[in-house]
């Protein structure tokens, strides 16, 4: 269970780190038109996009990922706040317009967050993270 554990976490990091730097390549692929409709996204922000935001969720993202495969106990909460911090703010960032790929990694990244979360609970991975204070 531990190494089903690690390797989902691993993908789930993998994932939304080719979901995060995606749009700096995917533009050379995409076609004038296409970029132009990407670049709709964020329209009527409550929070307005911020690099800020953006490279601090990769950090702590980076750090919990860092946490959970040592099983460190901070990392279990941090990571599940960060996810609900996530969900909180999506409704405030904007209409999203996105690729299909940015489509597809978005949804394996949530079904990897969801499945890590209910391991965290639900299993007996969460003992692990009680012998690592």
């Amino acid at each position: 269970m531990k190494n089903i554990f690690k390797n989902l976490v691993l993908a789930s990091f993998v994932i939304y780190v080719v979901w995060f730097f995606l749009p700096y390549f995917d533009g050379k692929l995409l076609s004038v038109e296409t970029r132009g409709i990407l670049s709709s996204s964020a329209y009527g922000a409550i929070v307005p996009p911020s690099n800020y935001i953006a490279y601090g969720f990769l950090a702590a993202y980076s750090l919990a990922t860092v946490g959970l495969l040592r099983f460190k106990a901070w990392a279990k909460p941090m990571f599940i706040t960060l996810t609900i911090a996530s969900v909180v703010l999506a409704p405030l960032a904007g209409v999203r317009v996105s690729s299909s790929i940015e489509g597809l990694l978005s949804y394996l990244m949530n079904l990897a967050d969801g499945a890590i979360i209910a391991m965290l609970l639900f299993t007996e991975i969460r003992d692990e993270f009680s012998k690592n204070v």
